[in-house]
């Protein structure tokens, strides 16, 4: 059952502490120890779920609860291109490890959701590790915090981007952004309604929000600021549509000072930051014929491109390496544009590498995941449940913005980013269990409909003859 209150949890402290370290570690990944040339993180997440196997075997069942049977099948097809690629090209088996790794967290994840210590441990971990972060991309945006450059692709170089605590600005704007939403829209929900999430205190996640924004535009990641901005909206329209209020503006102001006293610290230089990156952007041929170059190559090669071409050295990707002699005209030119293959687009990305069965399996499943939970909240009206559909909403968003983030990049659940399963499989349990409720609800609507005139309570009606009174 879904807990909405302090009740006991049903889950060990150690197995919690374990999970809040793990998904910590997964938002600053390049500071994680490597234990066997493999993060830690996914030593923990492995354990984490062989712990819940063998010692919640009552529970086993539920594991499988974040996804519909339409997802498991998108899964499913995607592990199997990964295989056959594997098998037939003969390519590293990293993929199908990362993907299988970002599964088992999304299991995880839905199974510390339910309660509500596990997710305070969940939220409190990502905000830690997300606003150290995006503090650290602060300091470096003003030449401060050297010791971080570290971690970065930027270490020893003269010109370098903030990073956060990840290697470069997209990843840290992914690892982030999400973190950011989440708090943003428990913030401005928590200060504006009696009934909170009470998450975390909504003043301090307020502040970690706004942290999380100033260090995304510091960073200047487009794809990030656009995400969250695009995400608030959406909330704001799904609170209002919920009959909840939202956004106190007066705090609104408040990371629109911190980036101000930025600028006028950073003594304008920052405003000259911004100025090279759009002209960069506007240089950039992929910007405005992405689908036009990507797409006729992705028809061409509908099972992936050659294994040969993809590992070819970035510093050699010329046409006339031996490689690429039998290859289309599509995709020399593609390859000479994008200087190798970077659309800029998690669809495309996975077109590119994983042929069409990768990009049919990555639309079903992001379309079943949002076209469900759009559904049930669309059919939620208890006020019982206001708290649980308020939560799904913000995890929904959150989803959202992530898929528009990466819109604009290569970043897929299902090409090595690990930490947006996340997002995905606490999304998955909140809607599972929503549907649950909106089903006893509607059970329970129908006896009394049927029974009006007789006894109190009638037995029978609901699962585990549960009565209903009037």
């Amino acid at each position: 059952m879904f807990q909405s209150d302090q009740t006991r949890d049903d889950l060990p402290l150690l197995w919690l502490a374990g999970f809040g370290i793990s998904v910590a570690l997964f938002t600053v990944q390049p500071w994680s120890l490597i234990v066997y040339q493999v993060p830690v993180q996914v030593f923990l997440v492995w354990l984490l779920l062989g712990w819940l196997g063998l010692f919640r075997l009552s529970n086993i069942s539920r594991l499988w609860n974040p996804y519909s049977m339409i997802q498991w099948f998108a899964i499913g097809l995607f592990l199997i291109v990964l295989i056959w690629q594997s098998l037939i090209e003969e390519r590293s088996w990293l993929r199908f490890q990362q993907l299988s790794t970002g599964i088992a967290l999304s299991l995880i994840t839905a199974q510390a959701v339910i309660s509500m210590r596990g997710r305070r441990v969940l939220f409190v971990s990502l905000a830690t590790a997300g606003t150290a972060s995006s503090i650290v991309a602060i300091c470096q945006s003003v030449d401060m915090a050297d010791w971080s450059w570290q971690g970065t692709l930027y270490d020893g170089q003269l010109v370098r981007r903030p990073s956060g605590l990840e290697a470069f600005p997209v990843a840290f704007s992914y690892s982030v952004v999400g973190i950011g939403i989440v708090l943003l829209g428990a913030a401005f929900h928590d200060l504006k309604n009696s009934e909170r999430l009470a998450l975390f205190s909504p003043r301090m996640a307020m502040i970690c929000g706004g942290i999380i924004l100033v260090g995304n535009i510091v960073a200047l990641s487009r794809s990030g600021v656009l995400a969250i901005i695009f995400s608030l909206i959406l909330l704001a329209i799904g609170m209002r549509y919920m009959k909840r209020r939202f956004i106190p503006f007066s705090y609104v102001a408040v990371p629109l000072v911190v980036l101000g006293g930025l600028v006028i610290f950073d003594k304008a230089t920052f405003l000259d930051k911004i100025q090279e990156k759009s002209e960069r952007t506007e240089q950039d041929v992929r910007m405005g014929t992405t689908f036009s170059v990507f797409v006729p190559v992705i028809l061409q090669y509908p099972y992936g491109i050659p294994a040969a071409v993809l590992e070819l050295d970035r510093h050699k990707r010329i046409p006339s390496n031996a490689a690429m002699r039998n290859t289309t005209t599509e995709l020399k030119q593609a390859f000479v544009m994008s200087a190798g293959y970077e659309p800029h687009n998690l669809f495309l990305t996975v077109g590119l590498h994983y042929g069409a069965l990768g990009v049919v399996a990555l639309g079903v499943f992001y379309w079943v995941m949002i076209s469900r939970a759009v559904g049930v909240l669309g059919r939620t009206r208890s006020r019982d449940q206001q708290c649980l559909s308020v939560l799904a909403t913000v995890l929904l968003v959150a989803n959202a913005g992530l898929l528009v983030h990466a819109t604009f990049h290569n970043a897929s659940i299902f090409a090595g980013e690990m930490r947006g399963w996340i997002w995905v499989g606490a999304l998955g349990i909140c809607v599972n269990h929503l549907k649950e409720q909106n089903e006893i609800e509607r059970l329970a609507n129908a006896c009394i409909s049927v029974n009006a005139g007789g006894a109190e309570t009638f037995r029978g009606c609901l699962p585990g003859g549960r009565g209903v009174e009037q």
